[in-house]
């Protein structure tokens, strides 16, 4: 579907009815069937639309306090070409503010394209009810994180979504999931939300004989029509970092009269996001047809006949094979009867369809891919009824990268594995008396004694911190822990709540025998809408604290017209942060004197810092979760790039030199290609204080974006990892040639490359500088990284004596299925005792995978 995406999550119809003719008699009105109640739990509504325009116009859409008229967020915008009762979809992020009214009034004008703030065209109003959403039942799934926000999934609850592979349905009524209109399950653990109304509907489901009939309905999906499916059932997948393939056997209707009538497999993340393979009843016979969608746009639409014809029980089946590593390809097949699959697409798709990006994923889903079928009756005024015999999921087998020779005299380096189970790990620090503690994101803390060596735990102690409703991320131990003082330091804030704050983020300290002492030390920290938050915390040798802080945007831009990353980047946000806490009379309120209101509407952060003590002590780093400081005295870190295409770097005004001001947001939806920042890579770094990385911060003045574009060739290109093979360019192609890396002017953080680059959508998150003499000392100083998306592995990077370069890398022994593991689930963090065993946090499989080495001799 067309449009622009927004935040709040129920469709709302709007017409625009316009006298074609010069400019001062075009005008624009809601429709008479617009719904008059707006959900006030979800981010995104969709207005679709009809114009007339002799040229072309911008659609705004205004949103005002019902009671006096105030301003509540941004203008939305949407570019629209010339043309005569045109249908039009206009998704926009609706403000948070919504959440605290009842009322909201709409203002929806039509303006011409020159000027940034022309006398509208037209101009008309309505005022909206707020309503909270009721759901689908108390055990139902609505994510938060979602890409349908405040919309249900499933009536299964959100920790049921996504299948163990391999999943295969014979449709035995044994299945559970999703019921069908006899209460009989169906298998099926989702569905994908319709623009309007419900697109889940029981009463046309039947099991019945080892097989599912569906009953079609003349349900809509794609297009410049609005999104109203009908039973799009499907199962959250297990991606990224697999090969799937997704098949689906059923029998044709007979008698279907070419109007249309469908069976589509699809893959979706969105119900504007997706790839589908087709069986369509057209006039001339059956045909296939793939079609794909990216936000909104079809941007791919194949059709041809079949080629042969169905066999006498009318057998069909359709294929999609799903590869999410670098890059995310789908091959799309069909088959007739029991006959050979024909290929008849292979396309690449966006991050976002195959689950990266994990920030903006809810924590219990753990996926936001979708894949399964759904039928259409067309426009046929028959109901046609399809009979599904089979539907699987299972993955295959990819060819592993052969390993890079290793360093000459080097022994084997080996491992023995076990696990600890633990629910929804986020980090885990050793403390002096040899206790391991681990953090959960449900504040929890679990405190381990271990004997690694004999694979059992001594002891295990649950403690329940004082934090009500927060997300906890980062945890480390006081200084004085040594010396009797057992206190925590923990890292939260309220990042996946409806209820979320632009500035939650806080640091506490936990002290006593249970941690039940609790003091905030540092408040105010700012909190993007996509769990970007503040992560890992560590203390120097000086007693000062280190806060990994995440950045509020995707790319340093603001954008009216993105649902996600709603927040500008603030003045204490995208940073390695200091804060000299043990110094007496320390200030650790950081909140902004901006409200978040004036945050919402004018999207520009004030550039005061708040009157605090906390000082930026590395800067452009757009979401570092973890770093570590090494024995030669160096820090690395690692930071996740942009991993789902949905971003944009700042607008350069006329005229601008470096030290100027870049703080505007993007206000027309025709400036969004232009600045967009397409995949980059996660990068390895060389922590510095003083120095900016390359995530742009206008309230900082940080402008440019990783090396500019200072020539007309390809610069600053950087090497990859050896065991990948790959290079990329760390140069933004859509500023002016001479563009120059961010330098010192004005009292700017100069512009550092990163050691390494990484890959796409690796989210590289804990890293550990190893410090164990195991393996007769081999290991001594490597650098250890976990991939927590593409890869979920632990990734071994060896420095050259001097620390500035890495010389080799391979995955560790023992993280993947592939190097005689087992297959990891999101790693996210890491940790080391004084034996140099190696502990691993993974979020999904919820355990600490403990890798003791293996004796060698020396």
């Amino acid at each position: 579907m067309a449009g622009v995406k927004l935040g709040l999550g129920v469709v709302l119809i709007c017409t625009f009815l316009i006298s074609f003719g010069n400019a001062q008699n075009e005008n624009a009105r809601f429709a008479q069937s617009q719904s008059d109640t707006i959900s006030k739990d979800s981010r995104q509504a969709t207005f679709a639309c009809v114009y007339t325009a002799s040229r072309q116009r911008q659609l705004v859409l205004k949103f005002k306090r019902a009671d006096n008229g105030n301003l509540i967020g941004g203008f939305r915008f949407l570019t629209v070409p010339a043309g005569t009762n045109k249908g039009v979809n206009f998704k926009v992020t609706l403000s948070p503010e919504l959440a605290n009214l009842n009322r909201v009034e709409v203002q929806l004008e039509l303006w011409p394209m020159n000027g940034s703030t022309p006398d509208a065209l037209s101009r008309v109003r309505k005022v909206f009810n707020l309503s909270a959403s009721s759901g689908v039942g108390s055990n139902g799934c609505t994510p938060k994180p979602s890409e349908f926000p405040g919309k249900s999934i499933s009536t299964l609850k959100c920790e049921n979504i996504m299948v163990d592979l391999p999943f295969n349905l014979k449709f035995n009524g044994s299945s559970g999931g999703l019921k069908d209109s006899k209460g009989v399950g169906t298998g099926f653990t989702a569905y994908v939300p319709a623009d309007k109304g419900d697109s889940y509907r029981r009463q046309h489901l039947t099991v019945r004989n080892g097989a599912l009939v569906v009953t079609s309905k003349n349900g809509t999906w794609g297009g410049r029509s609005v999104n109203m499916m009908v039973n799009p059932l499907s199962v959250g997948l297990p991606l990224p970092n697999r090969k799937l393939r997704v098949r689906i056997d059923f029998a044709v209707p007979k008698g279907l009269g070419g109007d249309n009538e469908r069976l589509c497999l699809f893959l979706a993340a969105t119900n504007d996001d997706y790839i589908q393979i087709c069986v369509i009843s057209r006039p001339n016979g059956l045909r296939y047809s793939v079609q794909k969608e990216e936000n909104g746009k079809v941007v791919m639409s194949e059709q041809s006949k079949l080629n042969g014809s169905l066999p006498g029980n009318r057998k069909m089946r359709l294929q999609l094979i799903i590869s999410a590593f670098e890059k995310n390809t789908v091959v799309a097949s069909y088959a007739l009867g029991n006959g050979g699959f024909k290929k008849v697409a292979t396309t690449n798709v966006k991050g976002l369809i195959v689950s990266k990006d994990q920030a903006t994923i809810d924590p219990d889903t753990k996926t936001r891919s979708l894949c399964g079928f759904v039928t259409s009756a067309g426009k046929s005024k028959e109901s046609p009824k399809w009979v599904v015999d089979d539907f699987e999921v299972v993955r295959l087998e990819v060819k592993e990268t052969p390993a890079p020779t290793k360093p000459p005299g080097e022994p084997e380096i080996d491992f023995d594995l076990f696990h600890l189970p633990v629910t929804l790990p986020v980090s885990l620090v050793w403390t002096p008396d040899k206790t391991m503690l681990v953090l959960t994101s449900q504040s929890t803390v679990l405190e381990f004694k271990i004997d690694a060596e004999r694979q059992r735990i001594i002891s295990r102690k649950k403690y329940s911190l004082p934090l009500k409703d927060r997300l906890s991320l980062g945890i480390t131990v006081d200084p004085d822990w040594a010396k009797g003082q057992k206190c925590i330091w923990v890292s939260h804030s309220k990042a996946y709540n409806a209820d979320r704050k632009a500035n939650s983020g806080s640091i506490s300290r936990f002290c006593g025998n249970n941690f039940q002492n609790a003091k905030t030390v540092i408040w105010g920290l700012p909190t993007s809408d996509s769990a970007h938050a503040t992560n890992q915390i560590k203390f120097m040798k000086n007693g000062s604290l280190l806060i990994a802080q995440g950045g509020n945007t995707g790319a340093g831009g603001t954008a009216m017209q993105y649902g996600a990353f709603y927040y500008p980047e603030q003045p204490l946000s995208a940073a390695v942060l200091i804060a000299p806490v043990q110094r007496a009379g320390f200030k650790g309120n950081c909140t902004p004197s901006q409200s978040e209101r004036n945050l919402d509407q004018t999207r520009k952060a004030n550039k005061a810092k708040p009157n605090c003590d906390v000082e930026v002590f590395s800067s452009g780093l757009r979401n570092i979760w973890d770093f570590d400081f090494h024995p030669n005295g160096r820090i690395y870190a690692t930071d996740n790039a942009v991993g789902s295409g949905r971003a944009t770097h700042p607008k350069l005004p006329k005229g601008w030199k470096p030290g100027d001001d870049c703080n505007d947001p993007l206000t027309r939806s025709d400036e969004l290609s232009k600045y967009v920042v397409v995949d980059r890579p996660d990068v390895l770094l060389e922590l510095r204080e003083g120095r900016y990385y390359g995530h742009p911060n206008p309230s900082r003045n940080e402008c440019i974006s990783s090396a500019g574009n200072p020539t007309r060739g390809v610069d600053a290109r950087l090497a990859g990892p050896s065991s990948e093979g790959r290079s990329y360019a760390f140069e933004i192609t859509s500023y002016p040639v001479g563009t120059q890396a961010q330098g010192n002017e004005k009292g700017l953080f100069p512009y550092k490359e990163p050691l390494l680059p990484l890959g796409l959508s690796k989210s590289a998150n804990g890293i550990i500088a190893y410090r164990g003499n195991a393996f007769c000392g081999a290991m001594k100083g490597d650098l250890l990284v976990a991939y927590y998306s593409v890869g979920d592995q632990i990734k071994r990077f060896k420095l050259n004596n001097a620390g500035t370069k890495v010389v080799f890398d391979e995955t560790l022994r023992r993280s993947t299925k592939s190097t005689g593991g087992e297959e990891m689930n999101n790693p996210l963090s890491i940790a080391q005792d004084d034996d140099g065993n190696i502990y691993v946090a993974e979020y999904r499989n919820a355990r600490i995978s403990v890798f003791v080495p293996k004796p060698v001799k020396c």
